[in-house]
């Protein structure tokens, strides 16, 4: 029996040539299967056409498998376009896919994600928090300006839990970070207040952690209205590895 044939797809709407986002870009791949395997989908509102271009666009998600046959398909961004209302939340977020084409099922059954403790998970206690917000990744990972090369954030990709905890005097803001706009809260107090003494907890279904300069600004940071405060935090898991490439695709340059 041959071994299945399959293609890696990778699309976004960041061109990491020249760093110019197009939220309206649409990108059409000429290759043949039966079988669409969609591993990974970053958006709130990414979109598929399987055929032509007389074919309706539908709603694609992560662990989504469609069936064909197919000779070509689009990918594209149904969110808010670049440059529009300031308050829309996806109007400078980069959307992504990583997909695999096959001529037979390439995955039966997906493993639900997991939100528990895993092995090596990332703890900190008394983390300063100023009134500018910083992405999580950098509090945690202690990265500053510039990551590792390799390194790239990969925390709640597959599901995870967040707890902070408020340890200092002041009262703490979860932050839109960077370019994301003000219904993700950047610019506003964010979410808040949690107390001194006080906890917050979250399960992660995305990467809502990122290197602003790798992952067009998106990221969930921490801050004061004023004063400085203290956190302590634990992650279900540390996960900050090079293993993941999708975290560096650019755009249309790999098919196989």
């Amino acid at each position: 029996m041959p071994d299945i044939a399959y293609k890696k797809l990778l699309w976004s709407t960041l061109n990491r040539t020249n760093g110019v986002l197009d939220k309206n870009a649409k990108q059409t791949f000429d290759v043949s299967g039966e079988y669409l395997t969609v591993m990974r989908v970053i958006g709130t509102q990414v979109l598929v056409r399987l055929g032509a271009d007389s074919n309706p666009f539908i709603p694609v998600f992560s662990r989504m498998v469609l069936r064909g046959p197919f000779s070509q398909l689009t990918f594209a961004d149904g969110s808010a376009p670049a440059g529009q209302n300031a308050n829309l939340a996806n109007r400078n977020v980069e959307s992504r896919v990583l997909a695999y084409v096959s001529n037979g099922p390439l995955v039966e059954i997906f493993p639900p994600k997991e939100y528990g403790l895993r092995r090596a998970p990332a703890m900190f206690y008394d983390v300063p928090v100023t009134t500018t917000p910083q992405d999580l990744m950098h509090i945690l990972f202690d990265l500053n300006v510039v990551p590792p090369v390799g390194l790239k954030a990969t925390l709640g990709l597959e599901g995870g839990s967040l707890l902070i905890t408020n340890t200092g005097s002041v009262d703490l803001y979860l932050d839109g970070f960077a370019t994301v706009s003000a219904s993700s809260g950047a610019g506003t107090n964010g979410y808040g207040p949690i107390p001194p003494g006080a906890s917050f907890n979250v399960d992660l279904d995305d990467l809502v952690f990122g290197y602003p300069q790798q992952l067009d600004g998106g990221g969930l940071g921490v801050k004061t209205l004023s004063g400085a405060g203290k956190m302590a935090v634990i992650l279900s898991h540390g996960d900050a590895n090079c293993a993941e490439l999708f975290q560096a695709v650019r755009p249309g340059l790999d098919l196989g």
